[in-house]
C-alpha cells in the first residue's frame, strides 16, 4: 500500500476539489511511493505526533490540518516540513474536503457522536455544517452531552433561555456562520473558537451558543475514517493524536 492509494480513497468520500478556495489540501510533503501501511492518523503534524510515527515506523501521515497552509518563506531545521522530510515521512492532508464529505465528514461524524437526527441538510449549511434534532433540552444539558460524549475538558455556552431543539453543528472554527445557522431554522449553533462578537451576535440573535475546543469538535473524525480505510483498502491505521494536548484547570 503507498500514499497515492490512500490519496485516491479521500478523493473518492471527499475530493480534493471540493476544499474551500483558500484551503490547502493534498499531498503535501514526501512522495506519492512511500509505504502507507501502517498509516498514521492525526488532526496536527505536533512533535509528539512526528516523534510516535518515528517510533512506530510509520513513513505516511493522513492529518486534517494541512501541514502547509500559508505560503513558506523559509524551511528552518525546527520546522515540521524539515523535521518531515529529514524523517522520509509523507502528509496527505484532508481539511474542508473531509469537512463537508457527507459520508464520512467532520460535521457528520461529530453530529453523530452528539445523537443528533440529520434526516436532511438545510441548504444555508450544507456545505460546511449539519443541522439536526434533539428531544428539547436546556442548553446547560445539551453541553454536559457534548463534554461526555466528546470527552472535552470543558464547554463555554450562551443560554438564550430557550430550549435546544433544532442543532446546527460546524466542526473547527464556525462562529462566522451563526447567521446562516439562524437562517437555517437553527436554534443552537456548536462550535469552536468562537470569538467574543459572536456571543455578542448570538444574544441579539435569541440563539444558544456552545464553544467546544476545536480539537475535541474534529479528532472524533478518524473513530470512523481509520475502520473506513482498513475495511476498504485492508490497512492497519494508528492514531497519533488521541487526546487534546491543550489542558484546563
Amino acid at each position: 500500500m503507498i500514499a497515492k492509494q490512500i490519496y485516491d480513497a479521500i478523493q473518492q468520500i471527499a475530493p480534493f476539489d471540493s476544499a474551500e478556495s483558500w484551503d490547502n489540501p493534498g499531498l503535501l510533503v514526501g512522495s506519492p511511493q512511500a509505504q502507507a501501511d501502517p498509516l498514521g492518523l492525526a488532526l496536527d503534524i505536533t512533535p509528539e505526533v512526528l516523534a510516535l510515527a518515528k517510533e512506530k515506523g510509520i513513513q505516511t501521515i493522513l492529518t486534517h490540518h494541512p501541514v502547509i497552509f500559508h505560503p513558506l518563506k523559509q524551511v528552518r531545521e525546527d520546522s515540521p516540513v524539515f523535521q518531515l522530510v529529514q524523517s522520509g515521512i509523507t502528509v496527505i492532508s484532508a481539511h474542508t474536503n473531509l469537512d463537508r464529505s457527507p459520508k464520512l465528514g467532520t460535521n457528520r461524524v461529530l453530529a453523530e457522536r452528539l445523537g443528533l437526527w440529520t434526516g436532511s441538510l438545510a441548504p444555508e449549511l450544507e456545505e460546511m455544517g449539519v443541522l439536526g434534532e434533539l428531544p428539547p433540552c436546556p442548553v446547560s444539558a445539551l453541553a454536559q452531552k457534548a463534554k461526555e460524549a466528546l470527552g472535552c475538558a470543558s464547554v463555554n455556552f450562551y443560554d438564550a433561555g430557550i430550549p435546544c431543539r433544532r442543532i446546527a453543528v460546524v466542526a473547527g472554527s464556525g462562529g462566522s456562520l451563526l447567521e446562516e445557522a439562524a437562517a437555517a431554522g437553527a436554534d443552537t449553533l456548536i462550535t469552536g473558537d468562537v470569538k467574543q462578537d459572536v456571543f455578542v451576535s448570538a444574544q441579539w440573535l435569541g440563539m444558544n451558543l456552545l464553544e467546544v475546543s476545536h480539537f475535541d469538535l474534529e479528532n472524533p473524525v478518524f473513530s470512523k475514517l481509520g475502520p473506513w480505510l482498513e475495511d476498504t483498502l485492508g490497512i492497519r491505521t494508528c492514531l497519533l493524536s488521541p487526546k487534546n494536548p491543550v489542558q484546563w484547570i
